[in-house]
């Protein structure tokens, strides 16, 4: 069994009602649904290799992200 933690940046959550995360087929980046200090939900990258997440433009209200095959 494996465990990770994965820390959110200061005044950023994640979205309680769906805690969803989706890691990349490659395991470099983590997809999650949060919220950020302004009440803002979106969609949020997190590559492994950084300690700063990106809120995806555009992605207000989306929930249970995943990654395309294509």
């Amino acid at each position: 069994m494996l465990r990770a933690e994965v820390s959110l940046p200061g005044g950023t959550r994640m979205d309680a009602s769906n805690r969803s995360i989706a890691l990349s087929p490659d395991g470099t980046i983590l997809a999650y649904t949060g919220t950020d200090r302004q009440g803002l939900s979106g969609l949020w990258l997190r590559r492994l290799d950084s300690l700063t997440p990106q809120r995806l433009a555009g992605t207000d209200g989306a929930s249970y992200p995943f990654w395309s095959p294509d």
